[in-house]
């Protein structure tokens, strides 16, 4: 049915032993008992007809650990709680600050992921500051030559770092985190969905804080959302401005329930009760 499903059974098997159905499913099963027990909220489960026929139009099969996650566990985690800023978004969904909106992550869904080692943009050395002044456009077009890979969520301490799914390539399976500027990181120690999610749920975010901290330009975790806030509202960068200026443009285009929807996309209503500038402000501080 699926023109790369023997592959991806192979890689598997040969990268990720441990990812049996059973054991999977055992493991799925104690996290969602556990998410349930916290009173944390999770999103409905994935119709398993969609999931198939998504894959099946895409060519392509998601890792097992995370189709059993969509399947049985739930397709999102509620704002708030999860190891991302908006929790764990539903599939199909991007983070509100990221370069790619989800029709160019779908559409390049088929490229094998190309990197299996940490990947910088430009000539940075390890402590370096990445180039957040560059335009825009480029940042995007930098995007959109990775493909391969799902975007999970924004990491909690910053808005330039997100948790993406490599989903092609031979490091299929493997959570990376992508900053804004285009850089690509492997986590340390290297996990699966399943690691991910289980070590968020048993040491909270000890773990992945860890794998952030070895990226590019990550704030120091003690005060990383003070020092944030502070880059963000002390020094905004136009680039970066401009940008989360066009996605808000381009979502309140895009949603029928928008709260200003009479508001004309080439203005904004500074007056309302919900406006640009709150907008602005959230995603910036």
């Amino acid at each position: 049915m699926y023109v790369n499903c023997n592959r991806h059974l192979v890689q598997e098997k040969k990268k990720m032993p441990g990812l049996t159905s059973e054991r999977t499913l055992s493991e799925m099963s104690l996290i969602k008992f556990e998410l349930q027990s916290r009173d944390i909220e999770i999103e409905p489960c994935m119709n398993s007809s969609d999931l198939l026929e998504f894959e099946h139009t895409h060519m392509t099969r998601f890792p097992a650990d995370y189709r059993m996650y969509l399947l049985e566990i739930g397709d999102g985690v509620g704002m708030g709680e999860g190891p991302c800023r908006e929790g764990i978004l539903p599939f199909g969904k991007t983070p509100f600050g990221y370069p790619l909106g989800i029709s160019d992550i779908f559409k390049n869904l088929r490229r094998p992921f190309p990197f299996e080692q940490r990947h910088l943009v430009g000539d940075y050395n390890d402590g370096a500051e990445e180039d957040f002044d560059e335009d825009s456009l480029n940042i995007c077009l930098k995007h959109k030559d990775v493909g391969g890979y799902l975007t999970l969520g924004t990491s909690t301490h910053s808005y330039d770092h997100f948790w993406i799914l490599v989903c092609e390539g031979d490091c299929r399976g493997e959570i990376w985190i992508a900053t804004w500027s285009g850089s690509f990181f492997p986590c340390t120690p290297r996990m699966t969905f399943k690691d991910w999610l289980k070590n968020w749920v048993e040491e909270g975010e000890y773990i992945l804080e860890h794998s952030l901290q070895n990226t590019i330009n990550y704030p120091a975790a003690s005060s990383a959302l003070t020092q944030q806030g502070a880059r963000s509202r002390n020094m905004p960068h136009l680039s970066r401005l401009s940008y989360l200026v066009r996605r808000i443009t381009e979502r309140r285009n895009d949603s029928l329930n928008s709260i200003n929807e009479n508001v004309p996309t080439t203005t904004f209503s500074f007056g309302s009760p919900w406006t640009f500038s709150q907008e602005m402000e959230d995603c910036l501080n």
